[in-house]
């Protein structure tokens, strides 16, 4: 489960989106950015793994790696990572 820090214009209207792995990234992150903490924003479901935008940290998505843009995690044991990783080791071995 992903946070997402929301950063809206003056008028209100949502400008960007940034996906983090915590609270506490939420926060680091809208102290870096300059922007408001808009409070607790979490439990989103992502569909594709993707990396928290204050610390680096892989978040897996419910469909784990998308196939343009694969991201896996450092577990060899991951269920969710272990088609790609496979996928990228034969690749890498052509």
């Amino acid at each position: 489960m992903s946070h997402v820090l929301l950063i809206e214009g003056a008028d209100g209207d949502l400008v960007d989106a940034h996906t983090v792995c915590s609270d506490s990234c939420h926060r680091s992150l809208a102290v870096e950015l300059d922007v408001p903490y808009g409070g607790w924003f979490g439990c989103i479901e992502l569909e594709f793994n993707d990396y928290c935008q204050s610390c680096g940290t892989l978040i897996h998505g419910v469909e784990g790696p998308h196939e343009f843009h694969n991201t896996v995690c450092e577990d060899t044991t991951c269920e969710l990572c272990s088609d790609e990783r496979k996928l990228q080791l034969e690749l890498a071995t052509v």
